[in-house]
């Protein structure tokens, strides 16, 4: 038996109609004809999109006509409305008999509005979910509230500055809800707290709490690496974003990442193979002068050697090596080869990696958070990933940098495919060949 319209005209009462703005705008009614697909004035749709996103879902007829037809006067803008209006209204309810009232578009004087009661939208349905589920904090309710968040609001008008706000009110619930879900998994499921985490990065890359929650969830995977690596991600956002660094909180998880049991590294043991090598060999003839110079406190950082190819270059800067090692200086040995093109500064990468691989957990933690442009290729450190051609040119000066906040005087060299370079700084700063 079909309800009667309550105002006792007889005619029977209109089913509740359904608006849907996350996805894509679309209507659907409960009963009745369906509502039209196909909106012959796209001028009625709109107006049916911006009472749907306006608050109360009321609007006066002057803001829908700036918003519809802002070039055109106040009589022609009008006109148009009245227009839209008789659309919409047929297009809502195909029964309604003509200059009937609608049952879901109201006209109050100069005011606007969708009929309250008989008309539900999708996204008041679910901000009123999410409210309710953030209130009471169980998973369940979080989870079926999150649900409900179907897509973006409107991707057809993303662009549209009358659904801006709408779309941002609802955009950070949702990311509220992800953040409350990935907190609530730490313990019990990690990978799941790391999927909501990631999720709300993918649409705020500066959210400190979602990479705060990201690390802490790899950590509890055991993913070391990926821990460090999100930390300098976490890092570079917030720079780039808001110009500010991690919060405490956040450097406590990345000195945690980096203490842990760490996977085996890639690096050169304490004494580099080739000075290892040089211990039981026969003695240098003829490089007494060059070794003198060499290691001289006062000399030059750096030195290169060249020469063609099997006339003792190595062995010469193997030689400065480990005489420098024995008078106590760290050395670096790093190597690198044109044909490799693989890392970046790679001579230098590998004589770095070798020497932080042997630093405590809380000193790796200084050295990447004070120059993480080092971390885009050192092993130790993390790898966030190719990074900007901007910070891969830096990462020279931040090596160089680095070394010589370590040590007491200038970083190491590195030798080139046709040459050895070999740097004696006075001890115990780092030497390197």
């Amino acid at each position: 038996m079909k309800a009667l319209s309550p105002d006792g005209s007889g005619i029977p009462a209109a089913p509740p109609l359904r608006v849907r703005l996350l996805g894509g705008f679309s209507v659907t009614r409960d009963g009745g004809a369906p509502a039209a697909q196909r909106w012959a004035r796209p001028s009625a749709r709109t107006l049916v999109k911006l009472l749907a996103v306006a608050p109360g879902h009321r609007l006066h007829r002057e803001e829908v006509m700036s918003v519809c037809w802002p070039e055109a006067d106040a009589r022609a803008a009008a006109g148009s409305l009245r227009v839209a209006l008789h659309a919409a209204r047929h297009a809502l309810e195909p029964e309604l008999p003509p200059r009937a009232a609608s049952s879901y578009l109201v006209a109050d004087g100069a005011l606007l509005s969708l009929a309250p009661g008989l008309v539900r939208v999708d996204a008041d349905e679910a901000e009123s979910a999410a409210r309710a589920a953030l209130r009471l904090g169980r998973m369940p309710e979080l989870s079926a509230a999150l649900g409900l968040f179907t897509g973006e609001l409107l991707p057809e008008d993303r662009y549209a500055h009358w659904a801006a706000a709408r779309r941002g009110q609802l955009a950070l619930l949702r990311e509220r809800l992800l953040l409350r879900l990935a907190e609530g998994h730490l313990d019990a499921a990690p990978e799941r707290a790391a999927a909501f985490a990631q999720q709300v990065l993918a649409a705020s890359p500066a959210e400190e709490l979602a990479h705060r929650v990201l690390l802490d969830a790899l950590l509890r995977q055991g993913l070391r690496r990926r821990a460090v690596h999100q930390y300098h991600v976490c890092r570079e956002a917030l720079d780039t974003e808001l110009g500010v660094r991690p919060a405490p909180e956040t450097e406590r998880l990345h000195r945690a990442a980096l203490a842990a049991a760490p996977a085996p590294l890639p690096t050169a043991p304490p004494l580099p193979a080739p000075v290892r090598g040089v211990r039981g060999a026969l003695p240098l003839r003829g490089r007494t002068a060059a070794l003198e110079r060499l290691l001289a406190p006062q000399g030059p950082p750096v030195r290169l050697l060249t020469g063609e190819a099997g006339v003792g270059k190595t062995r010469l800067a193997g030689e400065v090596a480990r005489r420098a090692s024995e008078a106590g200086t760290a050395v670096l040995w790093g190597s690198g080869h044109d044909a490799e093109g693989h890392t970046p500064y790679g001579a230098f990468a590998e004589a770095l990696d070798g020497w932080l691989a042997e630093h405590t957990a809380a000193e790796r933690a200084g050295v990447g958070a004070e120059y993480p442009e080092l971390a885009s290729f050192l092993p130790s450190l993390g790898r966030p990933g190719k990074r900007a051609g901007a910070a891969r040119r830096r990462s020279a000066t931040a090596s160089s940098g680095r070394a010589r906040c370590c040590s007491p005087t200038s970083p190491p060299g590195a030798p080139s495919s046709s040459s050895s370079t070999t740097c004696t700084p006075p001890t115990p700063a780092p030497s390197s060949s």
